[in-house]
């Protein structure tokens, strides 16, 4: 859906369709149509899943509504709330879920993806963290399964593992930027004053109340003006001396974008470092991870940050590469 809407959305009926909405329905396009017939789809089979779980609660059976599953919490604390006022609608429910589900699992696997690739391509930083991944974990021998059983601690204490994911989305964020509508006229402080054309300098941009205010959450992580000349690098260990202007960057999380910032921020930021640091200890202590010769990736913004391969954009985001079982050596 994100490669139609994006790679046939570039036409200036598609321009116009941002600018005025009500656009799409008296004039679609194959991109405006697949959207909604995939919004539909979407919210079709989510919708069933709320009605399932309110009927399970409203009938007393709890095997279902006493799960542990977001919805199934959502469900049962807002049905618990007697007061009207304080529940939220069935629209509401659908719309968080959807934020979890799409918002929740494409940018971390994404950033997964980014992070593997940077590896392979800094061979002695994938070395160095599966060393300290293993310096408080043993894989298991032969055919025997593998324990994970260790306090998330743990893992949230290797430095270098930190240190690696905060980098990759510093550099890679799978958000590249979004969009925000002023609420109302407003002027957007600048750090420095800007020259004008007729010679004056201005202290701040002018917005109008409805105007489209795009953020840049790229732009503000790879500035090298901010982050120092090797801002387009990946380098980890930046982060154990970081420039005293890099605390003056707005950012939820580290003082970097990619969970943006003020009150629209990612909510599910937590979880996300939480899943991405659990996968890469889980991958790099059993597999080891090489990037195809003379093979040439891109970075397509489609909604989200995807990896292509070079002249291969017609097959849609990919990203090969070589996996194998890690060895002692």
């Amino acid at each position: 859906m994100f490669d139609l809407a994006i790679n046939q959305g570039q036409s200036l009926r598609d321009l116009m369709g941002i600018w005025y909405p009500w656009l799409d329905t008296i004039w679609s396009t194959p991109a405006t149509r697949m959207v909604e017939k995939s919004h539909k789809t979407i919210y079709g089979v989510g919708g069933k899943l709320v009605q399932d779980a309110k009927r399970q609660f409203l009938e007393g059976q709890t095997d279902g509504i006493n799960s542990k599953s977001m919805l199934s919490l959502l469900i049962k604390s807002n049905l618990s709330n007697t007061d009207p006022e304080q529940q939220i609608t069935d629209e509401d429910i659908m719309d968080q879920i959807n934020t979890f589900f799409f918002a929740g699992s494409d940018t971390t696997s994404l950033a997964l993806t980014w992070t593997i690739l940077l590896l392979c391509e800094k061979p002695l930083y994938q070395k160095r963290l599966r060393e300290e991944i293993l310096s408080v974990y043993t894989p298991p021998d032969g055919d025997e399964e593998a324990d994970y059983s260790l306090d998330f601690s743990v893992i949230d204490n290797l430095s270098f593992l930190d240190k690696v994911s905060k980098e990759s989305l510093r550099l890679i964020p799978p958000v590249h930027s979004s969009i925000r509508v002023a609420l109302e006229d407003d002027v957007i402080p600048l750090k420095y004053p800007v020259k004008l054309r007729d010679g004056t300098e201005t202290h701040g941009v002018k917005i109008a109340k409805g105007q489209f205010v795009h953020v840049p959450m790229e732009g503000f992580n790879l500035d090298k003006t901010v982050w120092g000349e090797d801002a387009w690098e990946f380098r980890p260990d930046r982060w154990d001396d970081l420039p005293e202007i890099v605390k003056e960057q707005p950012g939820l999380w580290q003082n970097i974008m990619t969970f943006s910032s003020g009150p629209r921020a990612c909510i599910g930021q937590k979880f996300s470092i939480i899943e991405m640091k659990t996968f890469l200890f889980v991958l790099l202590s059993a597999f080891t991870f090489e990037a195809p010769p003379n093979v040439k990736y891109w970075k397509m913004n489609l909604v989200l940050t995807r990896p292509y391969v070079a002249g291969q954009r017609a097959k849609g985001p990919q990203l090969p590469l070589r996996v194998k079982p890690y060895k002692k050596e």
